[in-house]
């Protein structure tokens, strides 16, 4: 009776220590993780190499591919251009000298279409001003918008026909405004060429007139 007691005994430690097994071995792994309310480390940005005693070349019309580093100027605005050209005739039709001097550089020249240069401009302008009385015109069509032509430096390489030649004073950031006249008289003087040119000169953001050229010369 014992013996057999002891077996039963024995055969029932068995069976438990068969369920704890079992049960550990069904039991799900558990790996740590990290809380919801962790977030990961914001990302650094790329480093950048900064020149700190290095500085840009004076800017500059045209540069070689030899150069490391170069500065260009920005071509000229060619409505910029256009815009001071139309202020000097209207300082002209209204008499007007001191915005006339305004639309000139202070070297400015004035010369016969063709010529390499001339004497001031204001000058010039300043003595047909007193010689003629060109605010009778101030009602009067001078040229017509469609009929100007507006030329960069670099344009006169590929030019042909009845077109200008590049002024030999013109650099390579200057613009040319050629302006047919369309009103030469007043009564039966004449007071304008048939044609005149400009060329424009761009200093930073300031544009005026650098060279006047005109088929005619006041008496």
């Amino acid at each position: 009776m014992l013996p057999a007691l002891r077996a039963r005994r024995a055969l029932a430690c068995t069976a438990c220590l068969v369920a704890l097994g079992a049960c550990s071995w069904n039991r799900p792994l558990d790996f740590p993780t990290s809380s919801g309310t962790d977030k990961p480390a914001p990302r650094m940005p790329d480093g950048v190499a900064v020149d700190l005693e290095g500085a840009l070349p004076s800017p500059a019309d045209s540069a070689t591919t030899d150069s490391a580093l170069v500065s260009l100027r920005e071509p000229a605005s060619l409505e910029g251009a256009l815009e001071i050209v139309r202020a000097f005739f209207h300082a002209v039709r209204h008499g007007d000298m001191p915005a006339l001097r305004q639309t000139l550089w202070p070297d400015a020249s004035f010369a016969p279409l063709g010529a390499a240069g001339g004497p001031p401009a204001d000058a010039q302008w300043d003595r047909r001003l007193r010689k003629f009385d060109y605010r009778i015109l101030s009602g009067s069509t001078l040229f017509l918008d469609s009929s100007v032509e507006v030329y960069r430096y670099d344009d006169f390489d590929h030019l042909v026909g009845d077109r200008p030649s590049r002024p030999a004073l013109m650099t390579r950031n200057d613009v040319l405004v050629r302006v047919p006249i369309v009103t030469t008289r007043i009564g039966v003087d004449r007071v304008f060429g048939d044609e005149m040119q400009f060329v424009v000169r761009q200093v930073d953001r300031t544009f005026r007139i650098q060279a006047i050229f005109e088929d005619f010369q006041a008496p």
